[in-house]
């Protein structure tokens, strides 16, 4: 309620006052005053004059920051662990806030130096479990389960590990101690406070807004500098990176975007009592937008972590653009080029070697979300959240475009099913030196190799993507997509799909040659997944799966019979596909259960 309710703009009656806890660190307290104030834009469009303001917590301070009488930002230190959370109390009935605090970890910005220190137990992966080597943040993404537990939103972790390798891609372009680096950190930290502001502002999660603006926009300095990156800062946002390693002026988003501006107005917008239309009809007005582009909106239940259920290709958790996909490119592209450069750019005297595995650790990350986020486009459907007679209005649903699910597939198979989609130097591999100190969880005594388990991490990036594209629900949704492509499109079929995976998978039997360990490991991915659908024959699979796999299998198994037949064949190749055929007669040939 305004002061003065006559002016157009006015002060609040009682402004929402942040206090923040003198623990804060002097650093980084404009950063923290300015991610709060950052909403007082909002409400200036509502004609309210510093809605919210910011305190700094006296050091003599008579009172706790615990107390309810007092809305706090508060900087804890949980070791090991990025933390970030914006809770409140409101009142059941009316909405109102009672009372809203923020906590913030030290360790969100000492991430650099903390995260992907240790994989604990990587060292094989065992068909139909998925050994403990994912980074927390990655745990929701990589399981399919249905339980609650494995649709849980990590943004804590998540903003880790994006500062973390920002940081790093940082340091291989202008160096760790730059104006640039510093200021890559002022932004992160914006970014995380305005972000949990609006949780207690009442603001949910918007995963779609980071596909508001195309690429184009994105690499517009004017344009990031009057609209940001994304249409909501309540959306996870990844560190904004370049393949030219130039420093894009804008890392994060530290502005509110138009979805901001929407939602503070219907939620906070002062009704007249002497207005010719009533309070629903005024709210209706605002509510009726939703079709605008800008406006887009997609919440936790819409992106279900990146399980099969969540359908949308671009409803997801760090990603930015309109194209996911270039977005997953270009993130696989500073990866590799990362990796290229981490002896020469990272390899510092005094330095232990576990810096470099650190390193290496967190380009990985970015291979297992990539893989299984770009995964989302096979089978996908555009959601739509829009109302019957809101201007603009579209029906809820749309077949992701079957040239765009070939090219994810494309993607796919080119950087994580092909020949040369991992090839690392020994002098590289040869360096991934662990940590070796005692940290709080004594994992130095849980490690069963202190050598770095290649092959374990290849096959979880491989198995975890291929497993993604052969999940049950994501495959009867793919069958149904069949009847609702647009008309003149040429539909994506589960018969393509599963095609050109075997032929991709099993390129060798064709074009001939020796079979690698990284690729004899995803071959026998592969069969397990086949052993699977066709013996098995676990619930929820459309049968034309089933019978399309078969086939694939029986032509599989002649390839493999004509390849035994090439001369110079290495031992383990021979062996391999010897084991193969054998395993394909012994599947085609199993009793198939009646039902």
């Amino acid at each position: 309620m305004k002061s003065e309710p006559a002016f157009k703009r006015s002060r609040p009656v009682q402004p929402l006052v942040f206090w923040l806890e003198n623990t804060i660190p002097a650093a980084y307290r404009e950063a923290v005053r300015e991610g709060v104030l950052l909403w007082n834009r909002a409400f200036e469009r509502l004609g309210f004059e510093n809605a919210l303001e910011v305190r700094q917590m006296p050091e003599d301070a008579a009172w706790d920051p615990a107390d309810v009488r007092y809305n706090t930002i508060r900087w804890i230190v949980k070791p090991g662990d990025a933390y970030a959370m914006g809770p409140f109390r409101a009142n059941p009935l009316t909405g109102q806030i009672y009372d809203a605090d923020i906590r913030i970890s030290a360790d969100a910005l000492r991430a650099r130096y903390l995260e992907f220190s240790e994989f604990v137990e990587p060292s094989s992966w065992a068909a139909g479990t998925l050994p403990d080597v994912l980074p927390r943040w990655l745990h929701p993404l990589a399981t399919a389960g249905e339980g609650t537990s494995s649709l849980l939103c990590r943004y804590d972790a998540g903003m880790a590990h994006q500062i973390a390798f920002g940081q790093q891609w940082l340091a291989l372009n202008n160096g760790a101690d730059s104006e640039d680096f510093q200021r890559f950190i002022h932004q992160a930290l914006v970014n995380i406070v305005a972000h949990e502001v609006g949780h207690t502002l009442g603001l949910r999660h918007n995963f779609k807004a980071s596909s508001a603006y195309d690429a184009a926009q994105l690499r517009d300095r004017d344009f990031r500098a009057q609209h940001g990156l994304s249409g909501s800062i309540m959306d996870y946002l990844p560190a904004h990176l370049t393949a030219e390693g130039k420093p894009p002026a804008q890392y994060f988003q530290t502005t509110l975007g138009p979805y901001d501006y929407w939602a503070i107005e219907y939620a906070y917008t002062p009704y007249d009592p002497q207005s010719d239309i009533s309070e629903a009809e005024m709210l209706g007005r605002i509510a009726r937008r939703s079709a605008e582009p800008a406006l887009r909106f997609g919440t936790d239940e819409d992106a279900f972590g990146s399980s099969s259920r969540g359908i949308d290709p671009t409803c997801n958790l760090w990603d930015l653009g309109r194209d996911p996909l270039e977005f997953y490119r270009l993130r696989l592209d500073l990866t590799r080029r990362l990796w290229e450069n981490l002896e020469a750019k990272f390899d510092e005297p005094g330095e232990n070697y576990a810096k470099l595995r650190q390193v290496f650790n967190q380009g990985v990350a970015e291979y297992l979300a990539a893989g299984i986020m770009a995964s989302r486009y096979i089978g996908g459907i555009y959601h739509r959240r829009d109302h019957l007679g809101d201007p603009g209005g579209r029906a809820p649903f749309r077949v992701v475009e079957a040239d765009k699910q070939r090219a994810a597939l494309d993607f796919l198979i080119e950087r994580f099913f092909s020949p040369g989609s991992f090839r690392f130097s020994p002098e590289l591999l040869n360096r991934l030196g662990a940590e070796r100190y005692w940290d709080f969880e004594r994992t130095v005594f849980r490690m069963s190799r202190i050598d770095y388990p290649i092959h374990g991490i290849v096959q979880v990036l491989q198995a975890v993507t291929l497993f993604r594209l052969f999940d049950a629900l994501a495959l009867t949704r793919m069958q149904d997509n069949e009847v609702r492509f647009e008309k003149g499109e040429t539909p994506f079929t589960i018969a393509e799909m599963i095609v050109r995976l075997s032929d991709a998978v099993w390129q060798e039997t064709v074009t001939g040659g020796n079979i690698g360990s990284y690729r004899r490991e995803l071959q026998r991915i592969y069969l397990y997944i086949m052993e699977q659908l066709l013996v098995k024959h676990p619930p929820g699979y459309p049968r034309d799966v089933t019978a399309v796999a078969r086939a694939n299998l029986l032509k599989l198994r002649g390839d493999i019979e004509n390849a035994l037949q090439q001369p110079g064949l290495d031992t383990y190749t021979n062996a391999h596909l010897q084991e193969a055929a054998a395993r394909i007669a012994a599947i085609v040939s199993a009793q198939m259960e009646v039902r």
